[in-house]
């Protein structure tokens, strides 16, 4: 554990978050941007970076993650409302913070309202739900980059999101300036409120479930494929009520898209399920599925 300029509060959470026979290499929460410069300056060129939100569609392997890991906490969050539908907010904000403060200002961010965590890991993975997503409304961000300099980037900069992502790959978001459509609060509560029972339908209240598992590839547009694109989604029907019976993982034809536990799972069966899933739409369906879950560290 990295300890820099940390209090001794969020140590402990920390490293009961990663505690285990193997962890992260260090894990290091910045108090504000200045030690976060110097953390990513020092920091010996070899070992790789992971900035880390909450930790959605985040999956650290049993092997641990051999490298640092960057949270940005609270202090880094904050809401701004500018001219023009424009929003600065801080990357360390909650997603759901940031969706109920846009509404009572007008602008629109509802299609977040269900996606758990961070607005900087939302727009590194380009979260969103019911056909939006947040690169659509992302203008530029303040970056700490590798070798610990700062850098503004511009959506503009980038011929499309998939050339944005792969930059922001190799940096840590401080803060990020989004334009948003326009709405009354009355309008945009309703609409939450629809998003919210859409989302339930889709993703079920069942305990023990991962998020969206699966994506298609759309290499050709270069654009990231939404949680509901048909072809996803009758792939995984077709398959039916797929079920490991070793690990107990399986498949719900009434939520395609989600791999569901009868109990707590190791880390790696659950990859190598989603593995075996990809394997037969490969063979069987002619389907090409990309994971929507990032794993991270060895096998």
């Amino acid at each position: 554990m990295f300890k820099g300029d940390i209090e001794l509060e969020k140590q402990n959470r920390l490293e009961a978050l990663f505690s285990g026979d193997r962890c992260v290499q260090q894990c290091f929460q910045p108090v504000h941007m200045a030690d976060l410069r110097k953390f990513m300056h020092n920091l010996p060129k070899q070992v790789p970076v992971r900035a880390l939100g909450m930790g959605s569609n985040i999956v650290i392997r049993n092997g641990g993650f051999e490298g640092a890991i960057v949270m940005l906490g609270k202090r880094f969050g904050g809401f701004e409302l500018l001219p023009e539908n424009r929003v600065r907010v801080g990357a360390g904000a909650l997603t759901t913070d940031v969706v109920h403060k846009a509404k009572r200002c007008g602008l629109d961010l509802t299609f977040l309202g269900e996606v758990p965590g961070t607005i900087g890991g939302a727009i590194s993975s380009n979260a969103g739900f019911n056909g939006k997503s947040i690169g659509e409304y992302f203008l530029r961000a303040t970056t700490i980059r590798r070798d610990g300099t700062v850098k503004t980037i511009k959506r503009r900069e980038f011929s499309s999101t998939e050339d944005l992502l792969i930059d922001l790959a190799d940096a840590v978001i401080v803060q990020a300036i989004l334009q948003l459509e326009q709405d009354t609060p009355e309008s945009l509560n309703q609409r939450y409120i629809d998003l919210k029972r859409r989302h339930e339908q889709v993703y079920s209240l069942y305990p023990l479930k991962t998020g969206y598992a699966f994506c298609l590839p759309d290499l050709s547009k270069n654009k990231r494929s939404e949680p509901l694109l048909p072809h996803a989604v009758d792939a995984l029907v077709s398959l039916g009520a797929f079920q490991d019976s070793r690990s107990k993982l399986r498949l719900d034809p009434d939520h395609p898209n989600i791999i569901f536990a009868k109990s707590k799972s190791d880390f790696e069966a659950l990859e190598q399920f989603g593995n075996k899933i990809r394997s037969e739409c490969r063979e069987k369906l002619n389907t090409e599925l990309d994971w929507n879950i990032k794993f991270l560290g060895k096998k």
